[in-house]
């Protein structure tokens, strides 16, 4: 070590670290791999409690072993890695139309129209043509494909005739009892469910006939194939106004966890829109949880 005088009352330090020990790598515990309620998918992730794999991946569930394994461990330790793995990729989940109805009571309009709430979400489970159409209310409505015709259908899971109940949410295979068995329900968005009382029955013009029922598909026989797996849970496009007939994608949200669970989470609140004072408008954004009431606002 030299110190040199710089002026009076001042010196500098020169610290040789040459041969100094480098730094120990970061203690990571026993490694866990598998299912848990929540958070980031396939991403090695240090909890040093149970707490904080809680607020992380979720608490017990008795439908993965994981979490019980994690609480086990932290009992005696303090470091854990967890890795939470989620689908595969690969598996071909089908085609997908949206269950959406006008928010209003009193309104009657098509489920692809601006406005209307989206309560839920069917797939095809095999790839092909042909449309499902919907009408009805979202405590009472029917559901239309190739012919068959399913009455009294419900977004209520206290209901009996509650769509998971009727159509099944099995990606593979329909099951006994099961009605419109080329369809599944991947999800259902219950909590705005009280709030929606619209209905939806005007339809496309075919020979100068309205149809009762409405496509759940923006473009009717136009089906997208949806590969099955995981992502990060992504709000829809905010989308710009219509000008010439077009409209623009503008921004959209995406959580930091995977999965379903996300769905039914949060939700994005966009308001106080001003567009008289700028040509660049200015909005609120805010991230709220699903289940509040939107009527307290």
């Amino acid at each position: 070590m030299a110190e040199v005088f710089v002026s009076p009352g001042v010196y500098t330090q020169e610290i040789d670290d040459t041969f100094s020990p480098p730094p120990g790598a970061a203690a990571i515990g026993a490694a866990l791999v598998g299912y848990a309620k929540k958070g980031p998918a396939f991403l090695p992730t240090t909890v040093n409690s149970f707490g904080q794999f809680r607020d992380r991946f979720g608490g017990l569930n008795p439908e993965f072993y994981m979490p019980y394994a994690a609480q086990s461990y932290l009992r005696n330790a303090s470091t854990l890695s967890v890795t939470r793995v989620l689908g595969r990729s690969s598996v071909a989940a089908g085609t997908v139309g949206f269950l959406s109805f006008p928010k209003l009571s009193g309104y009657s309009i098509s489920a692809v129209s601006g406005g209307c709430t989206v309560l839920g979400v069917i797939r095809r489970r095999t790839s092909g043509d042909g449309d499902i159409l919907l009408s009805g209310t979202p405590s009472n409505f029917s559901l239309s494909a190739g012919g068959t015709v399913v009455t009294g259908l419900s977004m209520n899971e206290a209901s009996g005739n509650y769509i998971k109940k009727v159509m099944g949410t099995d990606v593979q295979g329909s099951h006994t009892g099961e009605k419109l068995t080329d369809f599944y329900v991947d999800a259902v968005f219950d909590y705005d469910y009280s709030n929606v009382a619209g209905t939806v029955s005007a339809g496309a013009a075919a020979a100068g006939i309205t149809l009762d029922h409405a496509s759940v598909t923006a473009d009717g026989d136009a089906f997208d194939d949806v590969t099955g797996g995981f992502s990060a849970a992504n709000s829809p496009w905010i989308v710009s106004q219509n000008a010439g007939g077009a409209v623009n994608n503008l921004f959209r949200f995406f959580t930091r966890s995977h999965g379903q669970i996300e769905n039914n989470s949060i939700k994005v609140q966009v308001s106080n829109i001003q567009t008289s004072s700028s040509s660049f408008p200015e909005f609120s954004v805010a991230i709220r949880r699903a289940e509040d009431d939107d009527r307290i606002l």
